[in-house]
């Protein structure tokens, strides 16, 4: 029975080995196959994604199925031959099978075997060396045909080199194209994190959306991807006067990222994109600070000057006028105007209106004072377009300058003949910057002796002009004309111009004042020459007082009374003299005589 026994563990132990070494095999070919199936397939997403660049989706789809394909080669070839167990009748059963002539012998072997072992024998009726011959008989077929050499192992070596062919270019790749693996990987979390956008978004925020910005200055584009999964993101601009698209690409630092465009300087359209999904596309208007590009002043002076609007055109720096001077001021700027937003602020901080047409604008004003003007401009973008510096112009009010008064009828002397004084003529020259209204003479008469009755005396002449004149030469004759003036009288007269200034009112020139002494031929002798001598008025009074006054009628059409003539009758020297006061003329001239005929008629004298 031990024999037996011995003999049925010899054949256990060969079945065993043989089970061991179909396990080991399969172990192997399931390597062979994992690496050819898992490898392989990471192999061909490799080389697809390299050579046309897979989109998002493909590339995460086929990089699944990689996965999927690797973790069931993992279960099927790898861990299904490590975890299968060795079964000795199993194995008795494939030995049998794969040699195909051992007609059951290794499995009647044993089951006889073991029923000997067992005492079934003698219910069963077969003998027990009968067993133990043909466990011996197996145990020698058993040694000759070596079970290990009935498995094929062609297929397993196959997968296995392919195996081992695919894991070598895995490695390869692994030392000699590290960043193309890199960049696989880079472009798989990328997609990856494309294809969760894509199932869940994510919002984008762009700053500052629509804008105008000042030309030439710094401007900066933001973005906030609320929830990025990645940190890649991109600005499309387009140039709205070429059409060019430029592209920028940039990194999310905290979901954020912004570019910066140092000079702004062409109008453009822009937008950020994120996992193939873009923000709405905002405008950046870019413009210039409004300037002014030309200006025009149309200075009108006050309708008194006569004189026509004139215009100047350019910058100024102060403007120059009479008192009521209008000036229209009109300007063309470099780009359109806010029209609620000009306006010209006044040294006294009140501010006036300008009416803007486009990049037109214009507005008036009256010069008044002497003041400070300050034009200020806002560009049609609003607030952020006010220029740099405000035009500011001095206003200079110019007096209108008062006329001048000249006398040109020269009084040498001091004392005038009654005659002379009476025939009086007395010119002038008078001159303005735009014109002279009118001359007025004034004259004023005082009587030195209070015997003759007479009081003092005033008169006023005036010569309007009913067009100013910038030049006016003339005479006044008749200055005393309805006044009595007689020897004895002092006269004082003077001339008054004034232009047509009616803004600030009219300017005055004013003569000197011209005085002299009347005298004449009567008794008080007055006249030098007189053969009497008495020059003196002291002298000429004395005589007076004893002279009665003969009151006598004013109408010079009525026939006089008749009177009896008591002084002893004089003879006359009759002389014809010219009454221009400017040179000196004899006593005894007709003027004189007809001036004391005059006297004598009114009361004031006998002949």
């Amino acid at each position: 029975m031990d024999k037996l026994k011995g003999q049925l563990q010899q054949i256990d132990k060969a079945l065993a080995s043989f089970g061991s070494f179909r396990k080991r095999w399969g172990m192997l070919d399931g390597l062979g196959r994992f690496l050819s199936w898992a490898l392989g397939a990471f192999l061909i997403w490799f080389f697809l994604d390299w050579a046309i660049k897979l989109p998002a989706w493909p590339l995460v789809l086929l990089f699944v199925a990689v996965v999927v394909i690797a973790l069931v080669s993992i279960w099927k070839w790898l861990l299904k031959p490590v975890m299968k167990t060795i079964n000795i009748e199993n194995e008795a059963v494939v030995a049998e099978q794969l040699h195909g002539d051992l007609d059951n012998r290794i499995i009647g072997s044993k089951q006889l075997g073991k029923g000997v072992l067992d005492g079934e024998h003698e219910e069963l009726g077969y003998s027990p060396n009968l067993v133990l011959s043909l466990v011996e008989h197996t145990i020698g077929k058993l040694n000759d045909i070596k079970l290990t050499s009935l498995i094929d192992l062609k297929a397993a070596k196959k997968a296995l080199g392919t195996g081992i062919v695919i894991l070598i270019c895995v490695v390869c790749l692994g030392v000699f194209a590290q960043e193309a693996l890199k960049e696989r990987f880079s472009r798989l979390a990328d997609a990856y994190a494309q294809v969760l956008d894509t199932l869940f978004p994510v919002d984008i925020e762009v700053e500052p959306k629509n804008k105008a910005v000042v030309r030439g200055l710094p401007l900066q584009l933001k973005v906030h991807v609320v929830g990025a999964r990645r940190t890649e993101a991109v600005l499309v601009m387009t140039d709205k006067k070429t059409g060019e698209i430029i592209t920028k690409d940039l990194t999310l630092v905290d979901d954020k990222a912004s570019y910066t465009i140092k000079e702004a300087d062409q109008d453009f359209s822009y937008k950020f994109g994120y996992s193939g999904r873009f923000s709405e596309e905002y405008t950046i208007l870019v413009d210039d600070l409004p300037i002014v590009k030309a200006i025009n002043f149309e200075i009108t002076p006050p309708g008194y000057t006569g004189q026509p609007m004139r215009m100047m055109t350019g910058r100024v720096a102060k403007l120059k006028g009479l008192t009521g001077t209008s000036v229209l001021v009109s300007f063309a700027a470099n780009t359109r105007l806010a029209p609620d937003s000009c306006y010209v602020k006044w040294k006294s901080g009140t501010t006036d209106k300008i009416d803007i047409s486009g990049r037109f604008g214009s507005f008036q004003f009256q010069i008044r004072e002497n003041t400070k003007l300050a034009i200020h401009l806002t560009g049609h973008h609003g607030k952020d377009f006010q220029m740099a510096q405000p035009m500011v112009i001095l206003i200079e009010v110019v007096p209108d300058a008062p006329p001048s008064l000249h006398v040109t009828t020269k009084i040498a002397n001091a004392e005038l003949g009654a005659s002379q004084a009476a025939g009086l003529q007395l010119g002038y020259f008078a001159k303005d910057d735009f014109g002279v209204q009118k001359i007025e003479l004034f004259y004023k008469i005082e009587s030195q002796f209070a015997a003759l009755g007479m009081k003092d005396r005033k008169g006023h002449k005036i010569h309007a002009l009913t067009t100013p004149r910038d030049r006016v030469k003339n005479k006044f004759r008749g200055i005393f004309s309805g006044n009595t003036i007689k020897a004895g009288d002092k006269v004082t007269l003077w001339l008054k111009a004034t232009d047509n200034n009616t803004e600030t009112g009219p300017g005055i020139a004013q003569t000197k004042r011209f005085e002299f002494t009347v005298i004449g031929n009567d008794l008080g002798q007055f006249t030098a020459g007189d053969p009497m001598s008495m020059k003196r008025k002291r002298e000429s009074s004395m005589l007076l007082v004893e002279v009665e006054r003969v009151k006598r009628k004013q109408d010079l059409l009525q026939d006089p009374e008749r009177m009896v003539r008591t002084e002893v009758k004089k003879d006359f020297i009759r002389m014809d003299v010219s009454t221009n006061v400017r040179k000196d003329v004899g006593s005894g001239s007709s003027e004189e005589f007809s001036s004391q005929y005059f006297q004598l008629l009114s009361g004031g004298g006998n002949d």
